[in-house]
């Protein structure tokens, strides 16, 4: 193909509305897909075992047991948007802390560690021992070294974006 007949063909495209109308649906899709009521969200943390989860915008602490929510930045969460964590101690419920064991109501949810999985740096425990307060959640990850309300504290409703379902 000769060059001016291909710069003939793609002025005949520049000037087709659907070119346009398809320009901004894509340029929208983001914004659009952000502020759906439902959708299919990902995570390739390896905190919790599933990666494919679906997301309501309307949290139900009685209906879902996980939560999408924006993380307070530390040298462990400067890079995420979101983390996906399992609510282990809700509001009115008794957490307790013994020795690096936590516990709600009585019953064991998780250990802490003491260093991070590479062994070089010390995790600061997070300590409480009582009635988590209105709009807290303790929330935890299950693997051995996940980053999480052991060390960060309470996740405030305010900081939960979605309730999740785990799908795979």
């Amino acid at each position: 193909m000769q060059p001016i007949e291909f710069l003939k063909q793609w002025l005949q495209v520049l000037k087709n509305k659907y070119f346009y109308l398809a320009v901004i649906l894509i340029a929208a899709f983001p914004y659009i897909y952000e502020r759906l009521s439902i959708r299919i969200d990902m995570t390739h943390d390896v905190c919790l075992p599933y990666t494919i989860w679906i997301t309501d915008i309307n949290f139900n602490p009685n209906k879902q047991n996980y939560i999408m929510f924006m993380p307070k930045k530390d040298k462990y969460t400067a890079k995420a948007k979101y983390l996906f964590k399992m609510i282990a101690c809700k509001p009115g419920q008794r957490l307790e802390v013994k020795g690096l064991n936590y516990y709600c109501d009585g019953k064991y949810i998780s250990q802490a560690k003491k260093y991070d999985m590479s062994g070089s740096g010390k995790l600061n425990q997070f300590i409480y021992n009582g009635i988590i307060p209105q709009d807290n959640y303790f929330a935890i990850g299950t693997h051995p070294y996940a980053y999480d309300s052991k060390y960060f504290g309470f996740v405030n409703v305010r900081q939960i974006e979605r309730g999740a379902y785990p799908v795979y």
